[in-house]
């Protein structure tokens, strides 16, 4: 007996060893490709092969019919049907036909516009709420809005890689705001972590000339094969004109965000465990480990982290965990969390990997309890004839 055909219709469907999501993934097939069914479970979940690749896979990922590209398109242009629905359509099609311009105008498209949606309920929701970041610029020359703001978020960091950016504006009249989803794939410098989406959402006041930004919202996520070639081959759409750029980014804390830094004011020095217990302890070149610096400016935070080098980063917001530690998230979207050891409470754990500075992991203790641990170094002879420093 012939066994029944099928097609994958979802963009990039996984094979598992079992029929559960959770199942190690046996291979990837994209779209459109023909496959037979093995075995089919009450759970909705089919076994299928996929020439020399078997696998379990979702049933509501499969056809009948091979995908085409027209219903795919017609769906995602449809404004009847959910926001979702169009948006998944969207990815389909680009993932059918990679070059096909229109799709993936369009699924660019839909993916600012949900993240608008998401934009207008969290502004409709929490009305009182501070923004995460604001930033105030002033734009010279024949600079459209489009560009002022793009240039307003020149990532710049030497940690980053710049690949491409986009930008989309909407009125929103219920609201009485300008909403604007800028997204920006970026490279982690020297690493081999995947190509990152990062998306900021948030409102402006102004015109070209002088423009006051609110980012409310900003996610960094590793986006899909379909969305990132859909980002990476749509036109930068960019107006000529000069512009002096004259940018003041920070961020605005809410009360309770800097009530909870300030309890970490100060300075912070690392310690480690030798035989003797917890020790300052310092190096044949006189380094001494990390400085963590956390300052108080006004409504602003400021990190200034010190080893060999110094670098300095504004706190974008801050997060309390029900277990008592304290995670603030820079602008340039790392974290650096405190937890207080249980064991001393004048012990601090502090951990995070800031990409252009490194890795903080280690025990930390405030300067106010500085005295109370000792400072060593290396032993006689363990430095060279001139021993220690």
């Amino acid at each position: 007996m012939s066994r029944e055909r099928v097609f994958i219709s979802g963009s990039l469907v996984n094979l598992r060893e079992t029929a559960s999501t959770k199942a190690l993934v046996v291979k990837q097939v994209p779209i459109g490709t023909g496959c037979l069914v093995e075995e089919k479970a009450d759970s909705g979940w089919w076994r299928i092969g996929c020439g020399d690749s078997q696998g379990w896979a979702k049933a509501e990922l499969l056809s009948a019919e091979r995908p085409t590209l027209e219903p795919l398109l017609a769906m995602a242009q449809d404004s009847k049907q959910p926001l979702k629905d169009r948006f998944d359509a969207a990815l389909r099609a680009t993932a059918l036909d990679p070059e096909h311009a229109d799709a993936r105008n369009l699924l660019w498209s839909l993916f600012a516009e949900q993240e608008w949606a998401q934009l207008d309920r969290l502004l409709t929701q929490e009305t009182g709420r501070l923004p995460q970041s604001h930033i105030s610029v002033e734009c010279g020359g024949e600079s459209s809005t489009e560009t002022c703001l793009m240039n307003a978020f020149e990532p710049r960091q030497n940690a980053l890689d710049h690949l491409k950016k986009h930008l989309k504006i909407h009125n929103s009249e219920r609201l009485a705001k300008s909403l604007f989803v800028m997204a920006v794939l970026e490279k982690p410098f020297g690493e081999t972590k995947p190509l990152q989406l990062r998306v900021r959402t948030g409102t402006f006041d102004g015109d070209s000339k002088e423009l006051d930004i609110q980012v409310f919202a900003e996610s960094r996520y590793v986006p899909s094969d379909a969305l990132k070639s859909a980002l990476e081959k749509l036109p930068e759409n960019r107006e000529g004109g000069t512009t002096a750029l004259v940018p003041e980014r920070h961020a605005v804390l809410s009360s309770e965000e800097r009530s909870a830094v300030r309890q970490l004011a100060g300075r912070w020095g690392q310690v480690r465990r030798e035989s003797q217990g917890l020790v300052f302890w310092y190096d044949c070149y006189g380094n001494d480990g990390i400085e963590i610096h956390i300052e108080l400016l006004g409504e602003r935070v400021g990190v200034r982290l010190e080893s060999n080098d110094i670098w300095e980063f504004d706190v974008g917001g801050v997060r309390l965990a029900e277990d008592g530690s304290i995670t603030l998230r820079m602008l340039t979207g790392e974290t650096l969390k405190h937890t207080r050891s249980r064991d001393d409470k004048r012990v601090s754990h502090w951990t995070g990997l800031m990409d252009s500075f490194g890795l903080v992991d280690g025990l930390f203790v405030h300067s106010d309890e500085k005295d109370a641990f000792p400072v060593v170094g290396p032993g006689p002879g363990e430095c060279g004839d001139d021993g220690p420093p």
